[in-house]
């Protein structure tokens, strides 16, 4: 036991201390047990629960403390009785709770696992797909009595919609605010809407007044109101551009108006601008009503000016007679994109005189090029006879010999013409006939919109040459299966090709051969009728080399001699060699003409430049095929493979290594491709995905020895591989842009693609991907992982017809890591580099089966890309007063948390709540406080701050609200009063403090805004307190005296105030609460 020998004093010291120290430090020896967190969910996000099970004399000395991230969002002190602290309203996200002592000191308590915040809200979907059945169109043109009905699924409500006009930012009409009504679809009507205007919407989901708001931005609805009930415009106003000239046609451009005359006063003035630029193109022309019912004027360009095509432009046009003065706009543009290529003359001659011909002109166009989008013209064909001319002319509003789509062909006429369904054309029969030796030429013209887009060619008729029809004998296997037994072959084919490019076409015959037989050494063999299938008047263009052939057979291969004989319906075989247009012998084919091997079907040539690498020194294609160009190697088989060998000479740089350093594109780029020449390439059809023509890419330039090769023999030839032409890709990453929308008031990523490229020298693509990156680290195509979506994309005008532009967008994407991938489908090509797909070149991320075979049609090009992922934010709200003294100086301070990831743009409106009502804050004059938009993000989130500035005290009731918006999340945090700021008050937790026992002062300023420094009289009262605590709106220390309390305050800079000026609170005056020590000698203490 302690012996304590001290005075009376010293001993009621000593119990001080075990009553005020010791006691409490044995307490402590009791550890209570951890705390617990639990989450609750609401539509706005949830809360956070914190209960610890621990004794009221430890709970009161504790916070409990709640973080995201970084930064503190709240503390609280525990219920003493439930022994609970409840963080509410939060919003989505991560969070930690840390309970510590007030003090700071060391203590129970600890910091929790991350807690995560998840609202229940599952967004919402408009349905637009009756608005326009239930629609109510304006009265009249300026009348603004028009109403639309939107659906919306899901979502919570009430829902509002707000709707503007296209390009204008003023709202013009709101819905009320409409409860969500039973089941699954609530309907929302929106008034006062003017006729054929394009409104946006912007629609937000109250989310039941829980503190936030889901909105779906206007940039994502959009819907153009109909014509008005009672409108003066008798039809919608239509422009014309790049017409070329002709009677009663403009080159440069015209505005036609047609005017009801029952509506409407006049008299009116059109006034028509370049919506862009707003460059004047027609100016203030009045128009006077005409007798009758309908007015119509068609109206030029002021002088130099000219209407064009793929441009905007807005017309306004005012009724000066109505009271009041009714003005209506119209958005009026013509999108044209393609011109004629090539003009083409196609005859056939008549059955009654062989030697005159009807004639068909024709246009051609672009593959798959959307005939919408072709540009006005005028098609004039001059015929001249002796001397003497006549024409006829044709526009694109012409009749052309329509079509119809039949399989993968598409077919002109009753059996004119065939062309494969990608092709375009358009055809005009010519009403005359012709003859022998007239001299016809076709001259094609646009309008005043390009320069270079005219053409004319010329052609002068002869009589089809007499090695027309034409035969050659070849073999070919009897059955593909067994392609060493073999059969001959003698193909005849009726088409003429006088000319390519400007192609110049004669039909042999005048009706498709309908009879033939052939003839063995000198027997006739017994006549067998042809299929009219493949003919056609005019021409077969899927035919081999354009050209409609038809083969005998014969497994005789000893006769001396192969000869055949043809008719069409108006002639018959009477073996005589008479060569007319119904009827043809051909020669006698001895039987030394007979090929001795199959592979002299095979056409070795140099292909089209479509190729994928983007490479200086870029090669070229070889091709292997049949020489009818209708049909595949049927003899080539998986076990009967063409053996190709290449061998390039030494003239032309010999064999061995070669690299081709390629620049692009996307993941191919900076990569260096292995050619290996003097190598043998053994393909099979299942190289080109079962086609039985053959393909070898990226060949590089040179003069080549090859020997063909199958089960049944080789042959050898020689051919020269020119430099292909640079290939040209528009595909960077201006062409790529990633933003993160509003989808039924849930925060999704969408990626938008709009690429160019060379139509003859890359290898076509229309067709984007989405796949979801691995990550992984291995090389970008071993990083695809599922796939999101894949779409075709939509083809936009391009002004240069050797160019092709597209555009597609995949959206609904979760925040994460992704990858574009482009895939080139539409080429069974091989390449001739070693080991392409090490390096991604052909490397068929979809279909491992398709590995290893080197296809063009397997390679996809990737280029990786991150939807952000936006973190819901809680913003802070802090005011202050620049001038105490002035009612109207005050400011409202936003902030946001140190880790917040907003989506920007960023939104702040300041609004004045008053009965329930909420509109725009305004200053001290009356004017309007505009909203703050922060539109990007600088990587610093203090820069994301807002700052509201002479904002008005108010009185009576009423209150400040902020609403934030940052992507789909609106939250609306209170102002607090500013009636606090003019006197700021501190306070204590008790009235009366204990010596040594915990204390909590606070002052009703905040920190974000004011220097804060508290002070007491007497000065030493705060002695031992931290500096920084100091500086804090709420200070907990143990006092050991009794004293006066205050805090000097002084507004931080950068608020839009002048220069600070600091001020002192008034002064709290806590005394020290003692009981049972009298003594003189316990010091200072005071009863």
């Amino acid at each position: 036991m302690m012996k304590i020998n001290k005075s009376t004093m010293n001993m009621k010291k000593y119990w001080l201390y075990v009553i005020g120290i010791l006691l409490p430090m044995l307490a402590l020896a009791q550890a209570p047990p951890s705390f617990v967190t639990s989450i609750g969910r609401t539509n706005c996000g949830g809360s956070v629960t914190v209960s610890w099970d621990a004794d009221a004399s430890i709970l009161k000395d504790y916070w409990a403390i709640l973080k995201k991230g970084s930064r503190e969002q709240s503390r609280l002190a525990f219920d003493l009785t439930q022994k609970k602290a409840v963080f509410s309203g939060l919003s989505s996200g991560n969070y930690t709770v840390v309970v510590e002592k007030k003090t700071g000191e060391q203590g129970y308590g600890g910091t929790s696992n991350r807690l995560i915040v998840r609202s229940t809200y599952q967004g919402f979907q408009v349905d637009t797909s009756q608005t326009a059945a239930t629609e109510v169109a304006a009265a009249g043109e300026c009348g603004s009595s028009g109403k639309i009905t939107i659906n919306i699924k899901n979502g919570v409500g009430p829902f509002q919609i707000v709707a503007y006009e296209a390009g204008k930012t003023a709202v013009a009409a709101t819905s009320a605010l409409t409860a969500k009504a039973p089941g699954n679809s609530t309907a929302v009507d929106i008034t006062g809407l003017k006729a054929n205007t394009r409104y946006e919407f912007e629609v937000t989901d109250r989310v039941g007044g829980g503190g936030c708001s889901r909105t779906e931005p206007r940039t994502n609805l959009s819907y153009t109101t109909r014509a008005a009930a009672g409108s003066f415009f008798a039809s919608e106003p239509t422009i014309d551009v790049c017409q070329p000239a002709a009677p009663g046609v403009f080159p440069n451009g015209a505005l036609t108006l047609r005017l009801e005359n029952a509506h409407g006063t006049g008299p009116f003035v059109a006034i028509l601008v370049n919506k862009d630029t707003n460059e004047v193109i027609i100016n203030n022309v009045t128009i006077n009503k005409d007798a009758g019912t309908i007015t119509t004027r068609v109206l030029q360009p002021a002088t130099g000016k000219k209407i064009e095509a793929n441009k905007t432009y807005k017309l306004t046009l005012v009724d000066n007679g109505s009271s009041p003065v009714c003005t209506a706009t119209r958005e009026l543009k013509k999108d044209y994109a393609f011109s004629a290529t090539n003009l083409r003359m196609y005859f056939a001659p008549t059955c009654n005189n062989c030697n005159e011909f009807t004639m068909v002109a024709g246009l051609n166009y672009p593959s798959s090029s959307n005939e919408n989008l072709y540009y006005p013209f005028k098609l004039t064909l001059k015929v001249t006879r002796g001397g003497n001319t006549f024409t006829e002319t044709f526009t694109n509003t012409s009749s052309g010999i329509s079509y119809s789509d039949n399989g993968t062909y598409r077919d002109y006429g009753n059996k004119e013409f065939r062309f494969w369904n990608w092709e375009r054309h358009k055809l005009y029969r010519i009403a005359n006939t012709l003859q022998i030796g007239d001299q016809v030429t076709l001259t094609y013209e646009e309008g005043d919109c390009r320069t270079g887009a005219s053409k004319t060619t010329t052609h002068t008729i002869t009589a089809i040459p007499s090695t027309y029809p034409h035969t050659r004998i070849t073999v070919e296997p009897i059955n593909p299966a067994n392609p060493c037994v073999k059969q001959v072959v003698l193909k005849t084919t009726f088409q003429h090709i006088a000319r390519w490019g400007d192609l110049v076409s004669y039909n042999a015959f005048c009706t498709p051969p309908t009879q033939a037989r052939l003839k063995l050494g000198s027997t006739w063999q017994a006549p067998e009728t042809v299929s009219a299938t493949e003919f056609f008047k005019y021409i077969n263009a899927t035919a081999a080399s354009y050209q409609s052939t038809h083969n005998l057979t014969t497994t005789n291969l000893s006769a001396s001699s192969y000869q055949v004989e043809y008719a069409n319906a108006q002639g018959s075989l009477h073996g005589v060699n008479i060569k007319d247009c119904k009827h043809y012998l051909s020669q006698s084919f001895p039987n030394s003409s007979v090929p001795t091997s199959n592979l002299y079907e095979i056409e070795v040539a140099t292909g089209d430049y479509r190729l994928i690498l983007d490479a200086p020194n870029r090669g070229h294609m070889m091709t292997f095929r049949n020489l009818d160009h209708t049909k595949g190697l049927d003899f080539i088989s998986e076990t009967n493979p063409l053996r190709v060998t290449l061998n390039r000479t030494a003239a032309t740089g010999g064999n061995g290594d070669l690299y081709i350093n390629a620049i692009g594109p996307w993941n191919l780029g900076g990569k260096n491709f292995k050619v290996k020449l003097g190598q043998r390439f053994d393909l099979k059809p299942s190289m080109m995905k079962g086609v039985k023509n053959f393909y070898i890419g990226d060949v590089p330039p040179g003069t080549y020895n090859i020997t063909l090769a199958d089960n049944c023999g080789s042959i050898n030839r020689t051919i020269t591989i020119t430099a292909a032409p640079p290939a040209f890709y528009d595909i960077g990453d201006n062409r790529i842009k990633y933003t993160t929308d509003c989808v039924g008031g849930i925060s999704k990523g969408k990626i938008v693609f709009e690429p160019t490229y060379n139509v003859s020298t890359v290898s076509n693509f229309n067709t984007m991907s989405v796949y979801k990156d691995l990550d992984n680290g291995q090389p970008i195509h071993l990083r695809a992982g599922n796939l999101i979506e894949s779409k075709t994309m939509t083809e936009v005008p391009n002004p240069d017809p050797s160019k092709r532009s597209y555009r597609g967008e995949i959206g609904n994407l979760d925040p994460g890591k992704y990858l574009l991938a482009i895939p080139f489908s539409h080429h069974n090509w091989v390449t001739i580099v070693d080991n392409p797909e090490s390096q991604g070149y052909t490397y068929n991320v979809d279909d491992p089966s398709g590995r290893g075979r080197k296809n063009f049609a397997d390679t996809y090009i990737f280029k990786e890309f991150t939807i952000e992922e936006f973190n819901e934010v809680d913003p802070s709200v802090s005011i202050g007063m620049c001038d105490p003294s002035n009612p109207n100086s005050g400011f409202v301070r936003v902030e946001l948390p140190d880790d917040a990831r907003p989506q920007f743009p960023l939104t702040y409106t300041l609004y004045k709540v008053s009965g329930g009502n909420r509109t725009i804050a305004v200053d001290g004059n009356g004017n309007a406080i505009a909203p703050i938009v922060k539109a990007t993000d600088t990587g610093n989130i203090a820069d994301a701050y807002a700052t509201f500035n002479n904002v008005p005290k108010l009185t009576g009731g009423d209150t400040y609200e902020v609403k934030f918006e940052s992507g789909c999340l609106n939250r609306e945090v209170v102002v607090p009063d500013f009636g606090t700021i003019v006197t700021p008050t501190v306070s204590s937790d008790m009235a009366q403090a204990c010596f040594n026992q915990l204390m909590t002062l606070s002052v009703d300023l905040s920190e974000a805004v004011y220097d804060i420094r508290w002070k007491s009289d007497p000065a030493d009262a705060l002695s031992g307190v931290a500096a920084q605590d100091l500086r804090k709106s709420f200070l907990t220390f143990r006092p050991q005296k009794g004293a006066k309390y205050f805090v000097t305050y002084t507004l931080k800079t950068g608020l839009g105030c002048s220069t600070p000026t600091a001020r002192n609170t008034d002064q709290l005056e806590v005394p020290l609460k003692v009981t049972n020590f009298t003594d003189a000698a316990i010091g200072t203490l005071t009863d």
